[in-house]
């Protein structure tokens, strides 16, 4: 006799149920948010804005238009900002290579500071353009490959960003080069650089940009290499981080890098080197020739 044996399945619930926990969130005031990069070209801009605390439930913020802004070179004073707009402020003086500047920001009984140098010009060649294509299953894809030589000095700190500029837009590139150091899956719209991984050395580098930024009968091209304050690399290289947080819930909180003395934001410099060259549009494969 064959017994049969009955299985009795229970399902089971189970009840999701929210928790609510009062979180303090310390809330310091409104502070000054400064914002500049000054080079040895053009006249500074300042950009001030009162900060935000995170439950103010608006996401702009307020510009600051009635501060006081100062400029100093070493210990002297240099440079009195006037306000052009909103929270922008400018002046006639041009900063110098080679040298520490102090910005002063004061409103009312507030006031903030910061520094930074502006490094001498970076050492560096661009050699010479090549067309490549990489395949994969569904598709190909063909690129104009820009190839530069930097020149690092020895015992010194020295960082670079390096971007390029089409006809005033800037232009996305790829590069898989190891002392690049905001390396996103090869794709970026600027390339940091510091000499940690190559100090002393020659280093040449390789950035691909796609074809059909070279559609018109003449495409004319602006490469920067940049040398670059440590406050500036700090702040792009957190800022990169900062941006790609922001769309991944896993990823750990990423603070901006800061170097304003009682307040926020960013004071940074840079040297500017530049070479422009003029790229026919891009049919065949063809090699182009520089000009400084």
């Amino acid at each position: 006799m064959k017994k049969i044996i009955y299985f009795l399945i229970i399902p089971i619930f189970f009840l999701s149920c929210e928790k609510y926990i009062d979180i303090e969130i310390p809330n310091d005031g409104r502070k000054i948010t400064v914002n500049s990069f000054i080079n040895d070209t053009q006249n500074p801009i300042v950009y001030l804005n009162q900060s935000r605390f995170i439950l103010d439930g608006n996401y702009t913020f307020d510009p600051i238009n009635d501060a006081t802004i100062t400029l100093l070179k070493g210990d002297v004073e240099v440079a009195n900002f006037h306000k052009i707009a909103d929270g922008k402020y400018t002046t006639s003086y041009v900063c110098e290579k080679g040298f520490q500047y102090a910005l002063k920001v004061k409103k009312g009984d507030e006031e903030v500071s910061s520094i930074t140098k502006i490094p001498q010009t970076a050492h560096y060649q661009f050699l010479d353009t090549t067309s490549v294509i990489t395949s994969s299953i569904d598709y190909s894809t063909s690129y104009l490959r820009f190839k530069i030589k930097i020149d690092d000095p020895a015992s010194e700190e020295n960082y670079y960003m390096v971007t390029f500029v089409g006809q005033d837009y800037p232009i996305s590139f790829y590069s898989k080069e190891a002392v690049i150091e905001n390396e996103n899956d090869g794709f970026m719209n600027y390339a940091l650089i510091s000499d940690q991984l190559m100090n002393g050395q020659s280093r040449t580098l390789l950035f691909d940009l796609e074809y059909y930024n070279f559609t018109q009968e003449v495409n004319r091209v602006e490469m920067y290499v940049n040398a670059i304050s440590k406050e500036m690399y700090l702040y792009y290289l957190q800022l990169g981080k900062y941006q790609e947080s922001q769309y991944n819930f896993m990823a750990e909180p990423v603070m901006v890098y800061s170097n304003v003395t009682n307040g926020l934001g960013i004071f940074g410099g840079y040297s500017i080197a530049k070479t422009t060259i003029d790229i026919p549009q891009l049919t065949t494969i063809i090699g182009f020739e520089g000009k400084k």
